[in-house]
């Protein structure tokens, strides 16, 4: 059912652990077991402690899978209790020693459908001598406490603690914990109260103030402290040194927490969407009507209005997908809600993901807009006759050598990727502006854009020339950026080139600041300097590996067809949870137009020696039991003199739809002058 489809983190789904797991990473920092003696002087060293609550970013963290970190009597770090995975409603519970002493520090992992959610939770509090039972909620606001008083990103510190280290590791980050007191917390939870005031205010007016964002009792179920979560949104900035906090329905400011200083400015807006309390009302109505098999058109009727669009998709396509005979049974769930913002009718939409699990176990997850409206809940679309996605990028640049590319070694920019629906609803035009471009850019329906049988091929996007299918442009003005929040690009779409009215036009919000070009980031993915492979000793008869230069950036220095083997690997930043893809452009000149061919795949295969590898070629046909994972390129014989420009892209998204590539190539942009 696609409604929209996902971004390219979607596949994240597949990977993710969701059930239970161990609470260590190598094992525990100390060999304790929950109710095992560590000090005879402690009275309640053999009771354990139940710690429950939610884990939720508004919408509940189904299935998360939660660990917790604490210290003994003795003040070690222990990290032996096994995980648990969180309920439906994000709810878990979890039993540790009665002795353990603060701070407690909790992790919750989960699948949202199109990204994966960390978060974090810290409580400063010892655990009171005849309490059973102890409340610690992981959500967006836990993370946030937890970032502002570490002052480092909470993933990071977590990985630390339960690592196994040296002695004077240990010791080091056992004194770390330590110095997390009550007063610290408490003091970094009121400052970040204070800050959500007017948000808090909107959602609890009697009494906003008594919200204690670590162990205030709530449900994940859009009312009261959940409605507040449920309209912030969390990032990091460009540079990875801030925190920030915004409010869907109002992303014009927010709140920021830098983490080198540890303060935390600014303050959330009050916007409050009035009608999310009932946004699961959907979802159930649809497990109803799906309950005992696919309903009739009739049925579905007061659910999709005929005015029904979503990034082309029409109310006519959608019927045809929900009287799919799979879905009979069905169980439909709210997910995640991406976005929030007012229609023209002045009624609230939501940018959702929904969990569609069938009855043969397979789960599908489908992205669309819903509302409610004078009819109730209902699928009413974007509203786009076109998917619409402005991505921002960040590229390091590397020559065919691998060296660092010295004109450029770093790019930053956008990437406007207008799809071009099915033939006879093509666009030739789209004009965006917005910040970043001195003046508005320009995309053309390409002349390598194809009708076959009634399906858009070739270049099935607008392009930024009409003799190519290019669509990444670095920005001309990046001191745009000086700001943290409300980056709006203006979109116009039209029919035909020379209209000087557009078919449509509507606004795109970036969820987060890009990344500049002069930001520091790690390594994101390279290509590797050699490959491992086995191979049988003749003499012993034992399996040996070894290291074998790689053939990748040689070949393709000189590529002109044939096999173009790749090998590569993940990078240290941004390897958890992220698809890798790798893309291969080669650019010739035609005639005095620049032609592109292309190929971007999916870069998750691993061969037999455990090597990341991808291998395009022009000679599919051919049997090549060396290369098992093949892709087709397309031909260049006959046109090698005429190549201008090879590129090789290794290249994965975030959550905030920031792609980063590493790039290999001759030049920054082909050029037939």
């Amino acid at each position: 059912m696609y409604f929209r489809r996902l971004s390219l983190a979607a596949a994240i789904a597949a990977t993710l652990l969701t059930g239970c797991g161990s609470g260590t990473s190598g094992g525990p920092q100390t060999t304790q077991t929950p109710g095992t003696s560590v000090d005879s002087t402690t009275t309640n060293q053999n009771k354990l402690m139940v710690i429950k609550g939610v884990a939720a970013f508004g919408t509940p963290m189904r299935t998360a899978a939660v660990t917790i970190i604490g210290r003994n009597s003795q003040g070690a770090i222990d990290t032996s209790i096994t995980g648990v995975a969180t309920g439906e409603d994000g709810s878990y519970s979890i039993s540790v020693p009665a002795s353990w002493k603060a701070p407690f520090l909790l992790e919750a992992t989960g699948n949202t459908g199109d990204r994966v959610v960390v978060l974090h939770a810290i409580l400063g509090d010892d655990f009171e001598a005849n309490a059973s039972s102890q409340i610690i909620n992981i959500t967006t606001f836990t993370e946030a406490i937890f970032a502002s008083v570490t002052g480092r990103k909470p993933s990071d510190f977590y990985l630390d603690m339960k690592t196994v280290d040296s002695a004077a590791e240990t010791a080091d980050d056992a004194a770390q914990l330590a110095a997390l007191t009550k007063p610290a917390i408490d003091a970094k939870h009121s400052e970040l109260r204070a800050a959500l005031a007017p948000l808090l205010s909107a959602v609890r007016a009697d009494r906003p103030d008594n919200i204690n964002l670590i162990s205030t009792v709530f449900s994940a179920n859009h009312t009261d402290l959940d409605k507040a979560l449920d309209m912030t949104s969390m990032f990091y900035s460009s540079d990875g040194s801030k925190l920030e906090l915004t409010n869907k329905a109002d992303p014009t400011s927010g709140i920021t927490i830098n983490l080198a200083s540890k303060t935390i400015s600014g303050s959330m807006p009050k916007a409050v969407a009035s009608t999310i309390e009932t946004i699961n009302s959907l979802a159930n109505d649809m497990n109803s009507l799906y309950k005992s098999g696919v309903p009739s058109s009739s049925s579905l009727a007061p659910y999709l209005p005929s005015t029904y669009l979503n990034d082309g998709t029409d109310s006519s396509s959608l019927q045809a997908v929900l009287a799919s005979a799979d879905y009979a049974g069905a169980n439909f769930t709210l997910n995640n809600i991406n976005a929030i913002y007012l229609d023209d009718s002045n009624n609230y939409r939501y940018d959702v993901v929904i969990r569609i699990r069938k009855t043969n176990q397979t789960t599908e997850y489908q992205r669309t807009t819903i509302a409610k409206t004078a009819q109730g809940w209902q699928f009413v679309g974007n509203g786009r006759a076109a998917l619409t996605n402005i991505l921002s990028f960040y590229s390091k640049n590397y020559d065919l050598s691998g060296s660092p590319l010295a004109a450029e070694p770093t790019t930053a920019g956008l990437i406007l990727r207008i799809e071009q629906p099915d033939p006879g609803k093509w666009f030739d035009k789209a004009v965006i502006s917005g910040p970043g471009f001195n003046n508005p850019v320009t995309l053309l329906r390409s002349n390598q854009t194809k009708n076959e049988n009634g399906l858009t091929t070739g270049c099935a996007t607008l392009s930024l020339a009409a003799n190519n299918c290019q669509t990444r442009l670095k920005f001309d003005k990046e001191s745009d950026f000086n700001r943290d929040f409300n980056f709006v690009y203006n979109v116009k779409l039209y029919r035909n080139a020379a209209d000087g009215t557009p078919y449509q036009q509507y606004n795109v919000q970036l969820p987060v600041k890009p990344y500049l070009s002069t930001d520091a980031v790690p390594v994101l993915v390279a290509l590797t300097d050699g490959y491992y492979k086995s191979y049988t000793d003749s003499s012993s008869g034992q399996q040996t590996t070894t290291t074998i230069a790689s053939p990748t950036l040689g070949t393709l220095r000189s590529y002109t067809g044939g096999d173009l083997p790749v090998y590569w690997q993940k990078g240290l930043a941004y390897d958890t949870g992220y698809t890798y893809f790798i893309g291969l452009d080669v650019d010739l000149c035609l005639v005095g137009q620049l032609k592109t061919l292309q190929k971007v795949t999916y870069g998750d295969y691993l061969d037999s020696d455990k090597n990341r590898t991808v291998t395009f070629s022009t000679d599919i046909a051919a049997e090549k039991p060396d290369y098992p994972q093949l892709r087709t390129f397309p031909s260049m014989a006959g046109l090698e003199p005429n190549i201008v420009r090879r590129d090789l892209r290794v290249f994965t998204q975030d959550a905030n739809d920031r792609v980063y590539y590493s790039s290999y190539s001759n030049s920054l942009a082909a050029s037939c002058q």
